[in-house]
């Protein structure tokens, strides 16, 4: 069998992520804060192992294959998806706790107090954060004229006035900046701790005991109205006044392949056959809706929000 590997996070995410195991009944008794082990072994599941690393580095060692799952702060994965959108990373669910906000900001002592003063600087801005990746994606989006990102280990707060313009940071949720001389021009990102995948593991290996152990202990199957996993990325749209999961399925050639997978997924879609075509077709699970289409259309249509 193979062994599956959990890339898990030290500093501010450890005591938290601790606790979601415990419920989860993981069994990494040494993942402690004082602890000075870094691989560590389930005592409950043979099959799993883990190591602690940096938070910034969970998301590296998942994408490149070295660990199967992975837990870490949702920052972290879009500074490595801002520069290697491509890489083979899975957002499998938030974990609902570690959240916060990714602020750029301007010294009180600036003549900044939006991003609109930003974009009317002639000369270059100088932007300092952890994040460049995720800071040039910024700079770009907001068609500032010159800038220059300087990457930075931490203490990005340090450098404004002097040595930067804007500070661009993490900060927990209910954290001040007017005490570190601060003031806030725009909130780039809002998130927490994430579980993250490799793709090629997720789609070929047995990952399901681990997810879903970890999925009931991040909410409990009496909190979600006996619903299944929950979202892992948003809670469900409303639609036409009811609240509805839309599911988009394939007609065609990958239809009979689609109703195989959902077979083994338990999800049982009545009427969904190649034989009695049905563009309704029913679900087993409350709160779907399904429909079925022609796979060409299925990026547009989910992407302008017709189907989840």
């Amino acid at each position: 069998m193979t062994r599956l590997k959990l890339a898990l996070p030290k500093g501010r995410l450890l005591g938290q992520t601790r606790e979601l195991l415990v419920r989860a009944g993981l069994g990494f008794d040494s993942y402690v804060e004082s602890g000075r082990h870094y691989r560590l072994d389930s005592s409950t599941l043979a099959d799993i192992g883990a190591k602690v690393f940096q938070e910034r580095d969970v998301p590296i060692q998942v994408a490149i294959g070295n660990y199967d799952l992975g837990i870490c702060g949702c920052q972290w994965i879009e500074e490595l998806l801002s520069g290697y959108p491509l890489v083979g990373l899975v957002r499998v669910m938030d974990l609902e706790y570690g959240t916060g906000s990714l602020l750029a900001l301007a010294s009180q002592f600036s003549d900044f107090r939006s991003v609109r003063d930003l974009s009317r600087t002639a000369g270059f801005l100088r932007i300092v954060s952890e994040y460049p990746n995720i800071a040039e994606s910024m700079a770009l989006g907001w068609r500032l004229r010159r800038f220059k990102v300087f990457p930075v280990w931490g203490a990005a707060e340090a450098y404004p006035p002097e040595n930067s313009d804007v500070a661009m940071l993490w900060r927990d949720s209910g954290d001040a900046v007017s005490a570190e001389g601060l003031v806030a021009l725009s909130e780039v990102l809002k998130g927490g701790a994430c579980l993250v995948a490799n793709r090629a593991s997720w789609n070929s290996l047995e990952l399901g005991e681990v997810v879903g152990r970890i999925c009931r202990a991040v909410r409990p199957v009496s909190e979600r109205g006996g619903q299944g996993a929950p979202s892992a990325a948003r809670p469900a749209p409303e639609k036409n006044g009811t609240d509805y999961v839309w599911l988009a399925l394939p007609d065609g050639h990958q239809q009979s392949h689609a109703a195989k997978f959902l077979d083994r997924a338990g999800l049982v879609v009545e009427g969904y056959s190649a034989r009695a075509p049905n563009r309704y077709p029913g679900t087993s699970l409350p709160g779907l809706r399904v429909k079925v289409v022609r796979p060409q259309d299925m990026p547009m249509h989910v992407a302008n929000g017709n189907f989840d």
